[in-house]
């Protein structure tokens, strides 16, 4: 205890703290290891710093001064309390070069973005449960809440489930103190042993895993470890067994089925990318399963389901013959993303452009404007040449007001002319104003439609900056 005292004391010596102040804090108030800091609260190193700065420092003195701690020293002090903390919770020994400004500084960061009144916990939303079809997408969305779940201290719980409960087991090479972070060296070196945070924590690790699996077809793999309500038993209990060799195998096998099975002609009822979106699961799906396929291949593979769609064979020629997308499968999916994006643009644009073409051009039965057609056939009509007449080149006949002395369409009339009309005339006029209405409205909403498609033009020299089309046989 003795040493551990001196070397303490040293240490704040070491921070800029005086010989008196360092004898005061370590002697007087007995904050003389880095347990005692550890232990202490935030309003308890205030108070400690208070009764330092009334200690007289010769109290016979004809003029008493006192002992000096500027407040920047009291908040450093808190840091260095902070740093025991992590000491402590992480099992680490210190040492002038581990308790450096620079590291009290990051570890009091690390402390700084989480809940002190809560002992730094925090626990976010749980997923949802088990669906009993995807396990991997389960075991992801575990992985997940894991990692940004802070347990008590601080830690993420994925500390929790870490393969190697004791960090001295672990075969491969600790990158050293704080490396590569702070947050991954208090996964990998949290203590399992320490009864005021790991039994608290674990629980908190059961209590994801029995919202997740309970009621489901994996409450059956983690029942057994409701009792103890063992976190961490649990969640390596169902990686074992959707992550052994037969679940690995049955997962390959259906993502080699799913890239068999796949492909693209324009036709499907499926986005571009959500199409390349399952493929780059299934490649994602090969490689976990330790079956990682090369850039080339994948890249390959993809040109091989796409077809049927001509729109895109000149930019299927183009990435088997660039480098920088024939060796780049997510460069590749790019290229043809924005290709098939043009393609698609350009066909919604010439079937708007066609369609605003034919409700525009008056065509075809019950035109409202009153074009004057020769007739294939008069038939007969009231009061002059018969209402509703197909006249040559599908244009419909003049109609004729019931007296046969005023043209009927959708126009305007002058109130003398609208008095004179029949009830029938009226009502013929009425209809060709509707449907001129409604005629008008659908060219509004086409052509709004049309201006929205328009994409916007791309940077020169980027992917999509022109629209591919199939080479003519003769070109």
């Amino acid at each position: 205890m003795a040493a551990a005292a001196a070397n303490w004391g040293a240490y704040l010596i070491h921070l800029g703290f005086s010989e008196a102040v360092k004898n005061e804090i370590t002697a007087v108030q007995g904050y003389d290891t880095p347990d005692t800091f550890a232990d202490a609260q935030k309003s308890e190193i205030e108070d400690m710093v208070s009764n330092v700065r009334k200690t007289a420092i010769n109290p016979t003195a004809e003029v008493v001064t006192y002992h000096a701690v500027s407040a920047l020293q009291q908040a450093f002090l808190w840091k260095v309390a902070l740093y025991a903390k992590f000491l402590k919770m992480t099992g680490i020994s210190h040492t002038q070069v581990r308790g450096s400004r620079g590291n009290v500084i990051k570890i009091a960061g690390f402390y700084a973005s989480l809940n002190y009144k809560k002992s730094y916990q925090s626990t976010p939303d749980y997923p949802e449960p088990f669906d009993n079809k995807n396990a991997h997408g389960m075991l992801e969305d575990i992985e997940n809440w894991l990692g940004i779940a802070r347990g008590k201290g601080g830690t993420p719980l994925s500390q929790v489930t870490r393969e190697f409960a004791n960090p001295a087991d672990n075969p491969e090479i600790d990158p050293g103190f704080l490396q590569p972070s702070v947050v991954e060296f208090a996964i990998r070196h949290t203590r399992h042993n320490d009864d005021a945070h790991y039994y608290e924590n674990n629980q908190q690790v059961w209590t994801l895993i029995h919202k997740v699996c309970h009621n489901t077809d994996a409450w059956s793999i983690v029942k057994r470890f409701k009792n103890a309500k063992d976190g961490r038993g649990a969640t390596l209990e169902l990686v074992a067994h959707f992550r052994g060799q037969g679940h690995v195998d049955r997962r390959a096998a259906e993502a080699e089925q799913l890239l068999r099975t796949s492909y693209w002609d324009g036709k499907k009822n499926m986005s571009f990318q959500n199409f390349t979106g399952r493929i780059i699961g299934a490649f994602e799906a090969l490689a976990e399963c330790d079956d990682p396929q090369s850039e080339r291949h994948k890249v390959s593979a993809l040109l091989d389901m796409i077809h049927g769609e001509a729109g895109l064979n000149m930019a299927k020629t183009v990435v088997r013959g660039d480098p920088q997308y024939r060796n780049n499968f997510r460069a590749a999916i790019d290229y043809l993303t924005n290709e098939a994006e043009a393609v698609r643009s350009q066909r919604a644009q010439t079937r708007r452009r066609r369609a605003i073409a034919g409700l525009g051009s008056g065509r075809g039965r019950g035109n409202d404007h009153g074009a004057r057609g020769r007739g294939r056939g008069r038939g007969r009509g009231r009061g002059g040449r018969g209402r509703g007449g197909r006249g040559r080149g599908d244009q419909a006949m003049d109609v004729m007001s019931d007296d046969g002395t005023t043209i009927l369409n959708n126009g305007g009339y002058s109130q003398a002319r609208w008095r004179s009309f029949t009830d029938r005339d009226r009502q013929y006029v009425i209809q060709a104003r509707q449907r001129a209405d409604s005629r008008n409205r659908q060219v509004s909403e086409l052509r709004r439609q049309d201006e929205e498609e328009v994409p916007a033009a791309p940077a020169a020299g980027t992917a999509g900056a022109r629209i591919l089309r199939t080479p003519r046989r003769n070109e």
